[in-house]
């Protein structure tokens, strides 16, 4: 190489190298671009150097190369002047896009061109043409043209890697230049749509512990404008100069919380003391930056004006509070005054029962008995009251006791089972064998619990309906046993909509509840406070037309455990339902490991073999002179077999 050629080669790279210099240094960016045209031009005779853009056409819709910026050495020569004459179509140039689309430079002569493409370049008084891509993440984007409308040239190895650098240098420019100013738009469009929101920007830079605040959040924490805080970015110890002074160190520890955690978002509240009084702010979230080492450098966030929101809450829990502090004194008034309530009526219902034992038959005897009848339903309604103003009040204390939870349960049963019949809906109940012997708990609770749950069961279902009690042994563990209570029903049942409120105090499905059934819509409200006080929760499971279950699990320590019944698992019974139900009469059975054979009519007994069974069960509501004449049927088959008949309550001397 001689040393021409390397002098040549030097001033190249010289004025590739300040080129560089001028763009990495560029802050009118049109300027600089047209004065390194200009040198180029200049120094390699061009009359022409522009940066085109690969685009689609806003008039027509179609794609062409737009010549978005331009340095001419004559007025004459320009050709952003002339807004038609800036779009180049590819639909009239298919090769030129072919080209540049694949990242390939064209270049040549006039006389080089196809006809078409010539007529262009002599409008132009083009004589030579060179058009180098610019791509961008593998898409065309545009091309860095050169002409010569002079001279018709030819390049050698020397110009060619000229032009190329040259080019390179332009291309990564200019794709910088859109980048940033595109950043720039996004940030602009983004920080008015926040403060258009009402919410103020912040930008902390951990390197300098300084803070930078959009115009909107200096507006909001009232420095906007302040000659102590021009700059734009504020040192942090003189922005803490403005909280509330124990609120500094939340700040400080919202900013160290910020450099640690691995999340994007962390949210605090912080007060400032502004010109109009003490303001509250809650930061909306924050974006952490980490260098490559993974130390934090920057945190950009939101902030929001939340002051009066802060003094409504405030209010919210001071009326709160009040509340509570009233219905708790009502409570403590109503529980303290439950013996004063209750001494007088009790006395009223005592005399009631003694005027009536000297009250000759009649209607007088008549009256007493409605007013004796008025005075004990006014008694269990303020026995409801009190009871759930005790447990509100926090004056209701449990006491437990050793309990046969099993005779318990029978005896509550038995209760209710007149009523039952009277109503003529069949009572089944289901008490699990492996339910200890002895547990402790609050007996007197239990019982009102489940009477009040069998009583509101029977009070929503039909005429040969069911009611199901049962408890079911969930597990035993460590002395403790957890029992599963249910009652169902096939009553009426409860929309979705009412299941929310129905453990409210005075709460029915709806009115015409109320008038249909009547009570006072306390019962279930005092089971679920019961339940609740024994560390359960009572639970509903209904639909409208389909009957209720309502359902608790409640733990108590064992005292002594159950004894195994012996299993009588070879044992084979027929079961007769005259009244079918879903709730089986041969769980119990079952329970202890018989094999239970349903039959679904007396037909179907008799065309059955029951040589082989140990007893047949004739399970019905009422005993009528018809299934009398069906059991001696079986009886005059059967002699031997024996024979249970579960009925309710009748006159024994129909069986003689």
């Amino acid at each position: 190489m001689s040393f021409k050629s390397s002098d040549v080669i030097f001033e190249m790279f010289k004025t590739l190298k300040n080129i560089g210099f001028s763009l990495l240094n560029s802050e009118n960016h049109e300027e600089t671009i047209q004065n390194v045209f200009k040198e180029v031009g200049i120094r390699h005779s061009f009359n022409g150097i522009y940066i085109c853009k690969n685009l689609k056409d806003k008039e027509t819709g179609k794609m062409c190369l737009y010549y978005e910026y331009e340095w001419v050495s004559s007025p004459e020569f320009s050709i952003i002047k002339d807004e038609n004459k800036r779009r180049v179509f590819y639909e009239n140039f298919p090769r030129w896009y072919e080209f540049l689309e694949k990242g390939n430079p064209f270049f040549g002569t006039a006389k080089d061109f196809g006809a078409q493409n010539r007529l262009y370049l002599e409008v132009f008084k083009i004589k030579t043409l060179i058009c180098v891509p610019i791509l961008f993440k593998g898409d065309f984007w545009g091309a860095v043209v050169f002409h010569d409308c002079v001279n018709e040239r030819v390049f050698d190895e020397m110009d060619d890697c000229f032009i190329s650098h040259f080019s390179t240098l332009m291309a990564s420019f200019i794709i910088r230049l859109e980048i940033t100013e595109s950043l720039a738009f996004n940030e602009r469009r983004l920080y008015k749509a926040l403060e258009g929101s009402g919410e103020g920007v912040w930008d902390f830079d951990f390197l300098s512990n300084k803070i930078y605040f959009s115009e909107k959040g200096r507006q909001m924490i009232g420095i906007y404008g302040k000659s102590a805080f021009k700059d734009d970015y504020i040192p942090l110890e003189n922005m803490l100069q403005l909280h509330a002074e124990e609120d500094v160190d939340v700040v400080n520890r919202f900013f160290e919380a910020l450099a640690k955690t691995d999340e994007s978002v962390v949210s605090e509240d912080f007060r400032i003391n502004t010109e109009t009084g003490v303001r509250s702010f809650s930061v909306r979230g924050a974006t952490l930056e980490r260098d490559l080492a993974g130390n934090p450098v920057r945190a950009v966030g939101t902030f929001a004006d939340v002051t009066e929101r802060i003094v409504m809450e405030n209010r919210l829990k001071e009326a709160i509070v009040a509340t509570e502090n009233a219905n708790r004194a009502k409570s403590s008034f109503l529980a303290a005054m439950s013996h004063e309530i209750r001494t007088p009526l009790n006395g009223m219902i005592g005399f009631l029962r003694l005027l009536v034992e000297h009250v000759p038959d009649g209607t007088g005897q008549e009256y007493l008995r409605i007013i004796n009848n008025s005075t004990g339903t006014l008694l269990n309604i303020i026995n409801s009251i009190l009871d759930i103003s005790k447990v509100e009040s926090g004056s209701m204390a449990l006491d437990p006791t050793d309990c046969n939870l099993s005779d318990e349960l029978e005896a509550i049963a038995r209760l209710f089972s007149a009523s039952a019949y009277e109503k003529r809906v069949n009572l089944h109940v289901f008490i699990d064998s492996k339910i200890p012997s002895v547990i402790q708990c609050d007996q007197q609770r239990i019982r009102q619990i489940i009477s009040n749950l069998l009583n509101n069961a029977l009070k929503f279902t039909p005429v040969e309906g069911f009611v199901y009690l049962s408890a079911d042994v969930e597990n035993k563990n460590n002395g403790v046993v957890t029992i599963r209570f249910s009652v169902r029903d096939t009553g009426v049942g409860i929309s979705e909509e009412y299941q929310k409120n129905i453990f409210q105090p005075f709460t029915q499905a709806d009115n015409s509840v109320s008038r249909k059934y009547g009570g006072s819509g306390l019962g279930l409200t005092i089971a679920y406070k019961f339940v609740e006080l024994m560390g359960g929760e009572l639970k509903i499971d209904s639909k409208l037309g389909k009957g209720a279950e309502f359902y608790f699990y409640l733990s108590f320590p064992i005292v002594e455990d159950s004894v195994e019944l012996s299993s009588i698992e070879n044992y084979k019974l027929a079961l007769l339902q005259y009244q079918k139900n879903e709730f089986a009469s041969d769980k119990n059975l079952q329970a202890i490991g018989c094999k239970i054979v349903s039959f679904d009519s007396f037909e179907d007994v008799m065309c059955h073999d029951l040589s082989g069974y140990y007893g047949i069960i004739f399970s019905v509501f009422y005993t009528n002179q018809h299934i009398l004449n069906d059991i001696q049927t079986v009886k005059n088959k059967y002699p031997s077999l024996p024979i249970l008949l579960l009925t309710y309550p009748v006159d024994v001397s129909i069986f003689d």
